[in-house]
């Protein structure tokens, strides 16, 4: 199969790699920074396998916007082949239901909700209430064979496949379940494969067996904080505040002899809330609770053993389902918080002890949280795969990530080699400050050092400059400060991230960013500034990091670390450093986007040292003359070229 591009640098090596991990079974993990066509390279050599071996490739993205370029690379393979190769772009019913897409509380149901949901209204339309869902009712009429033939030629991205759909009156959902099963390549969010009940409807309107599929992983370095998020649970005040409000509204029935729903909705309010008091040393976020320790007060409290919690957990399922039931009936998600409160105490009471901790969560929403700190149980299901590629411009250490995710030791492992010039980006480091917590809380004047290099770089005239912080809190310490206004008083236009921001309105900011000469852009590390947002050329020329982002060091964190040093001897290094180097090199990354883009990062951080045996720096005695000598001399170079 033809190559739709003269490869760059490193790519033919690349190729090659996957095709073979691929023929012989196995997984790749390969860093791919920005310019080395990662996903065409992926595409090509896994199509080129599963078309002569009767094999299907599944690839895993994190956004729906990875999904576009999978798309695109599909039918540039295409056009230089001459061929019909298949492909399909799944999402969720949020984004794909036409009914979802209308209605605001449609479209913040969980995949199961508007599965039930659905399912309901599927059943009412056999029965010929067609108005249950109009488009469904189409769909089941609609001719699924132009329909395929319109994908297979046009290629389309979701979008672009919603919006014919609509067109058409038919359910793009429902339609995209028919057409999967004809698709060579399938491209879907992680959730699909990662969970294990979507998962199996999946591969049932893929019509493939888990051991045929070629599985990608995109952007893998999210992955395993993913995973670990899947397999856990918390149970917060507010959701037993909605819990209380089904009582009001379905009634409330005994769950065990003389005890109502409202009284355990109250006992466990209560418990949560002394927990919260009792156990959160003051200026913490979070705690261990002692094993045992909520189970015991509820036996305490309700006067019962622990058989008579599993029975209370099951009759508050139950009745759950019940209002479940009721909702789904009236069109509404089939949610219950009572359902919910019920389906967490059996959860929590039945943990395995030696992968997940317990906690109690502080702040304006107190909880109780039950956190998986291994993500293979999750991912473990990789391993039953053909063959699966793991790819990101963030992997290093990839060894942690193997190890992390579940991947056998004989995992192949690659660092695709940049094909931008290396003298196009430098990165400094000031030994002049940290923001580490100890000395921040001795010394003070840690934060004006930080202040006054931080502006100095920022207020460069006629360049764009990006301020990154550890934290929205040490940003809100700068604003407080008015650095921002001492800022402006430059000349510079200053753009700020703010907390719970929409995505829209970030995309917004960031493009006032870009088309504004002479800005800064204040953002946080480890955001959605600072992953997946480009800004090629001299959109960004420079990016100051104020600090290292280490993870706050709370009590989840803790128990990470050691669960990690029992398991691979390398708690510190898999838990701390690891994610460190990934939200640097992500920050940094937003420099260059392109070959002809240039740039420089300082970071404002005496430990940045630490790190120099992964990330390619030098100091820096004068960090705005520095950063002045290495753009002029780009100027100077680009002017005699």
């Amino acid at each position: 199969m033809e190559f739709p591009y003269e490869p760059r640098e490193g790519q033919k090596e690349f190729m090659e790699t996957i095709y073979r991990t691929i023929s012989e079974e196995r997984h790749l993990i390969a860093e791919a920074g920005t310019g080395t066509g990662k996903t065409v390279s992926a595409l090509h050599p896994s199509l080129e396998y599963a078309i002569n071996n009767g094999k299907k490739v599944l690839y895993l993205t994190r956004t729906n916007s990875q999904q576009d370029q999978v798309m695109a690379e599909l039918r540039e393979i295409k056009k230089v082949n001459k061929s019909a190769i298949y492909g399909i772009v799944l999402q969720g019913r949020a984004n794909m239901c036409p009914l979802a897409m209308k209605d605001d509380d449609l479209k913040k149901g969980t995949a199961e909700e508007l599965a039930k949901l659905c399912s309901e209204r599927k059943r009412r339309v056999l029965k010929g209430e067609d108005e249950a869902c109009p488009y469904y009712a189409e769909t089941v009429e609609y001719d699924i064979k132009e329909l395929r033939r319109w994908v297979a030629d046009e290629t389309p991205t979701a979008g672009e496949f919603v919006k014919f759909c609509l067109e058409e009156r038919i359910c793009p959902y429902e339609a995209n379940k028919e057409l999967m099963n004809g698709a060579i390549l399938v491209s879907a969010p992680y959730i699909y494969f990662f969970n294990p009940n979507i998962r199996r409807a999946l591969l049932s309107w893929m019509a493939v067996s888990i051991k045929d599929l070629i599985v990608i992983v995109d952007e893998a370095h999210n992955l395993p904080e993913f995973a670990r998020e899947l397999i856990s649970a918390d149970l917060s005040i507010r959701s037993l505040s909605n819990a209380y409000g089904e009582v009001k509204r379905f009634g409330d029935p005994e769950v065990l002899d003389g005890t109502s729903v409202a009284d355990v909705i109250d006992i466990v309010k209560n418990i949560i809330s002394a927990m919260t008091e009792e156990y959160i040393p003051k200026g913490e976020e979070d705690s261990f609770i002692p094993p045992g320790a909520f189970e015991e007060e509820l036996m305490s409290e309700l006067k019962i053993n622990s058989r008579k919690i599993d029975l209370m957990a099951s009759n508050l399922m139950n009745f759950g389902d019940i209002i479940r039931e009721k909702r789904k009936e009236e069109g509404k998600l089939p949610r219950s918080y009572i359902y919910v409160l019920g389906d967490f105490i059996s959860f929590w009471t039945h943990l395995e002890a030696n992968e997940y901790i317990k906690l109690i969560k502080g702040g304006k929403n107190p909880r109780l949280e039950a956190y998986c700190m291994d993500a293979s149980l999750a991912t473990d299901v990789l391993n039953l795969a053909h063959a699966s590629v793991h790819m990101s411009g963030t992997l290093e250490p990839m060894e942690e990530y193997r190890d992390t995710i579940g991947l056998s030791f004989d995992t192949e492992i690659m660092r695709v080699k940049s094909p931008f010039p290396a003298e196009n980006r430098l990165i400094l480091y000031s030994p002049a400050a940290t923001t580490r917590y100890e000395e921040m809380r001795k010394n003070s004047a840690n934060v004006s050092v930080l202040e006054e290099l931080s502006l100095e770089i920022a207020s460069l005239r006629g360049r764009n400059v990006a301020v990154f912080f550890p934290s929205f809190s040490m940003m809100d310490r700068f604003l407080e400060d008015g650095w921002h206004m001492r800022l402006a008083s430059t000349g510079k236009k200053v753009h700020t991230e703010k907390r719970g921001e929409s995505t829209p309105d970030i995309m917004a900011k960031v493009e006032r960013f870009r088309t504004d000469r002479d800005s800064v852009l204040m953002a946080v590390m480890g955001g959605r500034i600072s992953e997946g947002i480009d800004f090629p050329e001299d959109s960004l020329e420079v990016v100051v990091i104020i600090g290292l982002p280490y993870p706050k060091p709370t009590a989840k964190q803790r128990a990470m670390e050691r669960y990690y040093d029992i398991k691979f001897g390398k708690g510190w290094e898999y838990t701390v450093r690891a994610p460190t180097i990934r939200k640097l090199l992500q920050t940094i990354g937003r420099l260059i986007r392109t070959e002809k883009d240039r740039g420089v990062a300082v970071i404002l951080d005496r430990r940045a040292v630490q790190l120099i045996d992964r990330i390619d720096m030098r100091k820096t005695e004068h960090p705005r003359k520095d950063v002045e000598n290495f753009l002029s001399d780009a100027s100077h170079s680009t002017s005699n070229e």
